[in-house]
């Protein structure tokens, strides 16, 4: 059986929309999301399926001052990392990555067909050598088809 968490930390957003981008409360508000982070990674290594588990940690878009949707660099350019089951170790992906790729890797590392017109692509490089992690199961996404 394969399964699929979502889990959103909302709070450094709200402090950049708030406070600014890399304010003394935002930092705090990333701090706290990281320690949250931090417990969830030591649930998932201690439990029955952390050898079957791919960890996608990833936020929705940078900011600059109280705002983002720009062009600007700080804007765009966000972590995006992959973790765990079938994630390669001290991988960087070489290509640009998009948010809109998060969804698309979820998927494929479920084993779920991608909808023809998804506009996100998985991010095959930062899985296993043959881009199926291992343990998950991947049926019916051969990895030509990307």
């Amino acid at each position: 059986d394969s399964g699929l968490v979502f889990v959103h930390f909302a709070d450094p957003d709200s402090a950049g929309h708030r406070h600014g981008w890399m304010s003394p409360e935002y930092m705090r508000a990333v701090r706290r999301s990281d320690r949250c982070l931090g417990k969830l990674m030591e649930s998932i290594k201690d439990s029955k399926s952390a050898a079957e588990t791919l960890l996608i940690v990833t936020s929705d878009h940078g900011g600059h001052g109280r705002g983002h949707g720009t062009r600007m660099e700080a804007d765009a350019r966000i972590p995006w990392l992959a973790l765990g089951a079938g994630a390669q170790r001290n991988r960087r992906v070489s290509r640009r990555v998009s948010t809109l790729d998060t969804a698309a890797t979820a998927l494929y590392a479920l084993g779920v067909r991608l909808p023809e017109d998804m506009r996100g692509r998985p991010v095959l490089e930062s899985l296993g050598p043959t881009g199926a992690p291992d343990g998950l199961p991947l049926t019916g996404v051969p990895l030509r088809s990307y």
